[in-house]
Parts: C-alpha cells; sequence; structure tokens
C-alpha cells in the first residue's frame, strides 16, 4: 500500500476472461507445455506453466489475425 492512498499500486495490467477451450486444442496445449517443460529440464531453465504457454500461443495468434487484417 501506498503511505497516502488505501490502495495497493498495480504495476502490471492484469485482467481474467474465461475463454472456452475445445477439448481437441487442450490436448494440443498439453503436449506443448509438456514439450517446453522438458526442453526447460534440459537446458537448465525455468519450466514453462501451462499459462505462460497459453499467453504466448494468444500472442501469436492475435499477431496473425493483425497479419491477415492488414492483407
Amino acid at each position: 500500500m501506498t503511505p497516502d492512498t488505501d490502495q495497493i499500486p498495480v504495476n502490471e495490467a492484469k485482467l481474467l476472461k474465461s475463454i472456452r477451450i475445445e477439448p481437441e486444442d487442450d490436448t494440443r496445449i498439453q503436449a506443448i507445455v509438456r514439450q517446453e517443460q522438458s526442453q526447460a529440464a534440459l537446458s537448465n531453465q525455468d519450466r514453462p506453466s501451462e499459462a505462460s504457454v497459453i499467453r504466448k500461443a494468444l500472442r501469436l495468434g492475435v499477431a496473425q489475425l493483425e497479419r491477415e487484417r492488414t492483407r
């Protein structure tokens, strides 16, 4: 909390939205998570979480949509 207010400072924008993930997409996501976690273990890096993999997929998907829109 800041001394002047009763609010906790927000350092990063955070938004929670519910989305429906189809079973076949969930299977693909889980496979990617396992693959990235295995690669991270081999290279002594931090293991990515499922949420980080989903965020990355979302960013890539949004970038693809933007590219298609500008064509």
